[in-house]
């Protein structure tokens, strides 16, 4: 496995940000690449993943505010 980069915005807190990513990645990849690329909770957080060479990075927002 390599490197994960967890970005919490908006005043998530990082235990919080941490169960959503969680969430995200015990679904698994998508075609054995990458994870799903924006997940939405009924909560209204959000989920973005972006990968590279390197690492995954996720940006946990609240939704309607921009990434």
């Amino acid at each position: 496995m390599g490197k994960m980069i967890i970005e919490a915005r908006d005043g998530i807190s990082d235990s919080s940000a941490l169960d959503y990513v969680l969430a995200v990645t015990q679904d698994g990849r998508i075609s054995g690449n990458s994870y799903c690329y924006v997940t939405v909770f009924h909560s209204g957080v959000v989920v973005s993943a972006r990968r590279n060479k390197l690492s995954d990075k996720f940006i946990v927002y609240k939704r309607g505010n921009n990434v």
